[in-house]
């Protein structure tokens, strides 16, 4: 909790929610914020580390986001919609790959969770379970010689006797 903290939100902060989510993906929005507020940047910071104004900078967000959400899914509907559509009109078709519209039209409908097999519908991951890839380091010699015998093995090369036999 910061030593100063804002006490209740008035207009003006509400107003700098939607601000900072519209604008906050560009370069300098903080400065862009305080020249349209008319304050300094350590108010800027103050407001901002209030949890009042946090708590509902994160509500505002997630409506934001819901939002968003259910344009994607009318986008999708709207796609899966026309391809059905298409595939009816090409049913009678004889020229027309039927395969690519009716590929089009399961993964749209897979995306938006209709599925024949139940759990096949998409699972949002949180932050949490994302996994970052590893890089592995091999001793000096190793790719090499894996590489070595690939090829021997490929082109049916005699391969070397194998250490310790």
């Amino acid at each position: 909790m910061a030593a100063t903290q804002l006490q209740s939100m008035a207009p003006q902060h509400h107003a700098l929610v939607d601000f900072i989510i519209e604008n906050s993906h560009e370069q300098g929005w903080r400065e862009k914020a305080c020249t349209q507020f008319g304050v300094t940047y350590s108010y800027l910071s103050i407001v901002w580390r209030s949890d009042v104004f946090r708590e509902a900078f994160n509500r505002r967000l997630t409506e934001w986001r819901g939002g968003i959400t259910r344009e994607l899914q009318a986008k999708q509907i709207a796609v899966a919609q026309a391809a059905y559509t298409r595939l009816i009109q090409m049913l009678g078709d004889k020229e027309t790959d039927d395969r690519l519209v009716l590929d089009i039209a399961n993964s749209t409908m897979k995306n938006l969770g209709f599925s024949p097999s139940p759990g096949a519908a998409p699972q949002y991951m949180k932050e949490s379970e994302i996994t970052r890839s590893e890089t592995r380091v091999l001793a000096p010699g190793i790719l090499e010689t894996a590489r070595t015998t690939y090829r021997k093995v490929t082109t049916g090369e005699q391969l070397p006797e194998a250490v310790g036999e």
